[in-house]
């Protein structure tokens, strides 16, 4: 839920949002969202588009985060990957 409330209706694709930061707007640990968002992906609600990593200054950067039911800025179809899911 978190990531569609952050999703604006054009920054699909580049919708940041950390373990960190998800389970503090989830009320949850933070080693209990990773596998939330494994699960998201298996099922094909979303997908990664960018990993965590370090940025030019050593400070970390969240991972960026797709919503597979809409298109992307980019002019990428939605991927609609969870109407396959069972």
């Amino acid at each position: 839920m978190e990531l569609k409330r952050r999703y604006n209706g054009v920054n699909n694709g580049r919708i940041h949002l950390s373990h960190r930061d998800a389970a503090k707007a989830l009320n949850a640990h933070r080693n209990t969202v990773g596998s939330w968002f494994e699960e998201l992906q298996k099922r094909g609600f979303i997908r990664m588009t960018q990993g965590p990593h370090l940025g030019p200054s050593g400070i970390g950067k969240a991972s960026m985060w797709a919503l597979d039911e809409e298109a992307t800025p980019d002019m990428k179809q939605a991927l609609k990957r969870f109407m396959s899911w069972t």
